[in-house]
This record gives structure tokens, C-alpha cells and sequence, in this order.
């Protein structure tokens, strides 16, 4: 982040500093017929939080009712997500 403050203002902390954390991510497109009409997308991403990520989330102890997410402000050491998607044209 560039500016902390004004993240520290709304959590009302001090701990905050400007590491996020390394973001990995990657994709492929994939068109069969080698037009528009037919795109086949995919990828991948992460996230490897930093010391102001954890802040952040480390700082709320309410866990959230009907999920299981381990202990009151846990940070997980490897963030992800994925996607696929299939567009048509005509």
C-alpha cells in the first residue's frame, strides 16, 4: 500500500505497515477455431500474505456464524482462487 494511514484510521490500529504480500496469478485463452467465436479462458492466482496483510486480518477476533474458518483471526499462509469460462458469439 502506499499510504497506511488511512487503514490504520478505519481499524483503528497502529500496526499496519505497507507489505501486502505477493500476488502469483497466471492465464490462458484458448480459441479453437482461431476467431472470436469460441474463447475458452482459464487461470489461476495467489496470494502469499506480508506483514500488513496479517495485520489487517489478524486484528478481528469475531469469527463468522456457520463457518468454520479455524481461530479467531487466523491468516492463512496461502490465499488462491481459480476460474474457467467458456464464451460463445454468434
Amino acid at each position: 500500500m502506499a499510504d497506511v494511514e488511512p487503514v490504520n484510521f478505519a481499524l483503528h490500529a497502529s500496526n499496519v505497515t505497507p507489505e501486502i504480500g505477493w500476488d502469483l496469478s497466471g492465464g490462458v485463452q484458448y480459441r479453437p477455431l482461431l476467431t472470436d467465436n469460441i474463447i475458452i479462458s482459464a487461470g489461476l492466482g495467489t496470494l502469499i500474505p506480508g506483514d500488513g496483510y496479517k495485520a489487517i486480518y489478524e486484528s478481528n477476533t469475531t469469527s463468522v456464524p456457520g463457518y468454520d474458518s479455524g481461530p479467531a483471526g487466523h491468516v492463512d499462509s496461502f490465499l488462491y482462487s481459480g476460474f474457467a469460462s467458456v464464451t460463445f458469439t454468434y
